[in-house]
């Protein structure tokens, strides 16, 4: 859902429509930043910098031919998938 352009106060009428709550607009503005900083710390653990580097190798397990297929983040070294098939 998204609230552009609105105000805290109207985003509070809502929630009492919604689930007949009246939260204070300063109590719903906390409420957002808390999101936020949640929603920011989990996206710098998790998300790459963009520019990434495919590797493959090839390899002989039990006398048959595989591939090791390699994808890594170039900016932090951090091997994001690789899979033997």
């Amino acid at each position: 859902m998204r609230f552009k352009g609105t105000t805290l106060r109207k985003i509070r009428d809502f929630f009492e429509w919604l689930i007949d709550i009246r939260p204070s607009h300063e109590t719903i503005r906390e409420w957002i930043n808390e999101i936020g900083r949640k929603y920011k710390k989990n996206r710098t653990k998790t998300s790459g910098s963009g520019i990434y580097s495919y590797d493959e190798q090839y390899l002989y397990i039990g006398g048959k031919k595989h591939y090791r297929l390699c994808l890594k983040d170039v900016v932090t070294g951090k091997t994001v998938n690789e899979r033997i098939v």
